[in-house]
């Protein structure tokens, strides 16, 4: 800094040259800032429309629908697909569960089937009340069973 070889006028044009880098490197930086901000409002204009109704399969390729979702639900899987409504309407007469989300049952104005006490039980819902009663009603045997008591 006090080299007596470097007079006072070499030190500023060094100033220089290192303030003119970092403003070419601020230039840049503006330019890749602009350059992304145009893509993503080009992407956003080239975004298509969301489906109006997705439709969710199982893990397998060739399984059965497990859920029906609105469009705009963000709650569906990688496996969903997108239909109509009247498939959806389909689905739903056919026992397939919908979304507790986003409730496109509701919103298809799809009522309750078959609620033989009107509790809006699920199992109600879908015609598997027997079953569900039948699963539920303790049998004879654990009836008679003894109660074995829990560990601590």
């Amino acid at each position: 800094m006090n080299d007596p070889a470097l007079s006072r006028l070499d030190l500023l044009r060094f100033l220089e040259r290192v303030q003119v880098a970092d403003l070419e490197r601020t230039h840049r930086w503006i330019d890749d800032e602009e350059r992304r901000e145009l893509e993503r409002r080009q992407g956003e204009q080239a975004r298509p429309e969301p489906p109006d109704w997705l439709i969710e399969y199982g893990l397998n390729r060739d399984s059965l629908p497990t859920a029906v979702h609105t469009g705009e639900c963000t709650m569906t899987g990688k496996r969903s697909e997108p239909t109509d409504s009247d498939t959806i309407r389909r689905a739903l007469a056919a026992d397939v569960k919908p979304c507790s989300f986003c409730r496109p049952d509701t919103e298809l104005s799809v009522l309750d089937q078959g609620v033989p006490d009107g509790s809006g039980n699920p199992a109600c819902r879908t015609g598997r009340w027997a079953e569900l009663r039948r699963r539920l009603t303790p049998t004879e045997a654990s009836r008679t069973a003894p109660r074995v008591p829990r560990q601590r």
